[in-house]
């Protein structure tokens, strides 16, 4: 006999918190590239305008493949898409500790972490 003054979370908020680690990560790649710009130009040597690429990219693909997911997450369901995106985010951003030529930055950073 269960015990009715036991109390259990609600699934639905480890979905909510889940989702929202992933965008906090998605949004905060996204956004603190700025940040890190001026470091990574004067680390490298690269020029402002490969640096800059590089994120353009990211933002137009992560733009490009919101109609795509959004799509494929009506057909395979939420939780199928949000654990992919969230592995290409991570092997991304992970990845992106190992670039050491501007195009690296463009596969690692520009197409395989806006899959988020």
């Amino acid at each position: 006999m269960q015990n009715v003054n036991e109390k259990r979370v609600f699934y639905g908020w480890v979905i909510t918190s889940l989702v929202f680690l992933n965008l906090a990560m998605a949004y905060g790649a996204q956004y603190s590239f700025g940040v890190f710009f001026p470091s990574l130009i004067e680390e490298f040597g690269w020029n402002r305008q490969s640096l800059s690429g590089a994120f353009s990219l990211y933002t137009f693909m992560y733009s490009i493949l919101g109609f795509f997911l959004g799509r494929l997450t009506d057909r395979l369901g939420p939780r199928r898409i949000l654990i992919f995106g969230s592995i290409c985010l991570g092997l991304g951003i992970a990845l992106v500790s190992r670039v050491s030529a501007p195009w690296h930055l463009y596969i690692v950073y520009g197409l395989l972490a806006s899959w988020a």
